[in-house]
């Protein structure tokens, strides 16, 4: 396969040096299940198991100016049929993956395959991004013990169907009972960097209304206070709270928001708890903070003791 920039081609014994740079890196294989190669005689062995053309199609993804590997788009040969790819880091976010990807689907719908999924650690949502430029749809989000490192990753699965209409693919959250449909406001959120945001020292209200809030917040919308905390967010320090006047022993918030690390790319507002979730328009960005944005949350009704 050749693009505009590229040649995407089966990896072939003279490649190995160059697969072993790729399989060896930390920063590729951050979020892939293996740990990175220590040496060449584990990148023969893992050659021989990767490019196993019965099990894989494992294509290197090559500059046209010199045709060695820079990294790969590789689909497994049996359902679910898995989308697997990667880079080296001083060609990322430059489109590579994308041109490459793309040219692997094309051919894929002439060949008549049925449909192809990928997954990506919700901790790499640039891995996501990916996926949605190529045009596959976000299905799910589901838990899984991650082997051989042996720690729970939150993936994301997505979904394109190439010939025919075919149902979501649900083996991987009929095997574990934690799994969940996350509102798209969401998807491409930081979420370490979240999380890292709100470990700083924030300063918070301590008005009355506020100390109010953060007493009965998660008591009283657990499922809320369970997705907020899925993205890094400290559901005890928000950034702002828009109280109304107490009526007797409730008391109303208007709008609470939240800051977020990363880009929230929909204006679609998403329900839980009888409480919406939306994107903030009072503070589009916070602070004009590059790669950060608020959301607010409307409808909050707490116990309010004088």
């Amino acid at each position: 396969m050749i693009t505009e920039r590229l040649i995407i081609r089966p990896f072939t014994k003279e490649d190995l040096q160059a697969f072993f740079i790729i399989y060896s890196s930390s920063d590729i294989n951050r979020f892939l299940p293996w740990y990175p190669l220590k040496d060449m005689e584990e990148a023969e062995t893992w050659f021989e198991k990767h490019c196993d053309p019965q099990k894989n199609r494992q294509y290197a993804i090559c500059m046209k100016e010199d045709n060695i590997p820079i990294g790969y788009v590789n689909l497994s040969c049996k359902e679910p049929y898995d989308l697997g790819y990667a880079i080296l880091k001083p060609y990322q976010n430059k489109g590579y993956v994308t041109e490459a990807a793309n040219a692997l689907i094309a051919v894929l719908k002439e060949e008549g395959q049925p449909y192809i999924t990928a997954t990506h650690d919700a901790l790499n949502p640039a891995s996501g991004r990916i996926m949605q430029k190529l045009g596959m749809q976000y299905c799910y989000t589901y838990e899984e013990n991650w082997m051989p490192k042996d720690f729970l990753v939150n993936f994301r699965m997505y979904q394109m169907n190439l010939n025919g209409e075919h149902p979501v693919y649900e083996h991987y959250r009929n095997v574990t009972s934690h799994w969940m449909i996350e509102p798209e406001l969401f998807l491409n959120t930081q979420i370490e960097e979240t999380a890292a945001w709100y470990k700083e020292d924030t300063e918070q209200c301590e008005c009355d209304y506020c100390t109010a809030f953060r007493k009965s917040f998660s008591h009283c919308y657990p499922a809320t206070a369970k997705l907020l905390s899925f993205y890094g967010i400290d559901v005890n320090k928000p950034l702002d709270t828009s109280p109304a006047e107490p009526e007797g022993n409730t008391i109303t918030y208007d709008a609470v928001q939240y800051v977020l690390k990363g880009v929230c790319n929909t204006n679609k507002d998403y329900s839980v708890e009888g409480l919406t979730i939306h994107k903030a328009d009072a503070y589009p960005t916070y602070k004009q903070a590059e790669n950060t944005f608020v959301i607010g949350i409307n409808g909050i009704r707490l116990p309010w003791e004088n």
